[in-house]
């Protein structure tokens, strides 16, 4: 049985809508991808291409949209909506251009919450190890890409130990940087106002004023897994704010907002408030590496679904209604 109230249809005019939505969007970074290739002559996956061809302005903010989009098709992929899949593969490319892996990884798990939560996939063992198995392919194909095709490194026995190593780092890099880091007493300088940073900077980008910096200026070695700038969930907010207090408080207020928002969703016939929880799962999900609301997407792309939500709705009820899905 599904989690949620059972929303599908075969024959929807928002899924339509929606499709088009994404085929225009994808066809634009397409164009895009194809235009940074020629003109720059940078290999596909290169950090160079990635800063050639990622998305600024009114752009990055479609592709915030695309990223809302994606789950829902990868809800809707089967034999009803084939040409959900193409937007899938297509969705794809662009995110395998950008080279952010967890920006590949993250709308994937939210698609699959998705599926799951609405009783379309079943749980169980090899739900589960599909998305760990393609959340590590993801990250040998990314790599291989930006070192291997671009140019930068050979395909070597070598290369697969800088890999090995670096996946080991992605897994448990964040912890063990935020233990070294906490028992040396916190090396980052306070940067409380950077937790709130993507809400801060809109407001500086509207009234004027230098914008805060998000990005933890401490890289600690660790070893051969190399330096690492990340402190998992909760080790990020520690370090940041440099106080227990304040952390246990903000973990709670948050934990607390992203649950009722959780059951909020269970009550609702908009697959696109649901998906905005799985969005939000997906960000706890990756706590172990990072605090995913230093960026503007972790708040745009649930707000983008907050604004779908409403805008197809019924008038008397936006969050209660039955939406065409």
């Amino acid at each position: 049985m599904p989690f949620y109230a059972d929303i599908s249809n075969k024959n929807d005019d928002y899924y339509k809508l929606f499709r088009n939505i994404a085929f225009v969007i994808v066809a634009i970074n397409m164009m895009r991808l194809r235009s940074a290739m020629l003109v720059s002559a940078f290999t596909f996956g290169s950090d160079e291409l990635s800063e050639e061809y990622e998305a600024t302005g009114v752009l990055a903010h479609l592709n915030q949209l695309l990223y809302a989009i994606f789950p829902y098709m990868m809800y809707k992929a089967d034999k009803f909506h084939k040409s959900a899949y193409l937007i899938i593969v297509l969705t794809m490319v662009s995110m395998f251009a950008v080279a952010v892996k967890s920006w590949i990884i993250i709308p994937l798990f939210a698609g699959m919450f998705l599926r799951i939560h609405m009783g379309k996939t079943k749980l169980g063992i090899k739900v589960i190890l599909v998305p760990i198995i393609c959340g590590a392919l993801v990250f040998f194909v990314s790599y291989y890409f930006i070192m291997v095709v671009s140019g930068q490194s050979e395909l070597s026995s070598e290369w697969f130990e800088y890999l090995y190593y670096h996946f080991v780092d992605y897994l448990i890099g964040g912890v063990l940087a935020f233990t070294q880091d906490f028992q040396q007493g916190i090396l980052e300088p306070v940067m409380t106002e950077s937790l709130f940073g993507p809400l801060v900077n809109i407001y500086k980008a509207l009234t004027g004023g230098e914008f805060v910096n998000v990005i933890n200026p401490i890289y600690y070695p660790l070893g051969e897994l190399g330096e690492n700038n990340v402190r998992t969930f909760m080790g990020t907010i520690l370090c940041y704010s440099h106080d227990i207090g304040f952390s246990i408080v903000f973990v709670s207020l948050m934990s607390t907002m992203l649950y009722m928002y959780f059951l909020m969703s269970k009550h609702t016939y908009s697959i696109f408030i649901i998906i905005a929880s799985c969005y939000n799962i997906a960000f706890l999900a990756f706590g172990f590496f990072d605090f995913y609301w230093l960026t503007l997407s972790s708040y745009e792309i649930p707000i983008i679904c907050l604004v779908i939500s409403c805008c197809l709705f019924s008038k008397h009820s936006p969050l209660l209604a039955h939406e065409k899905v």
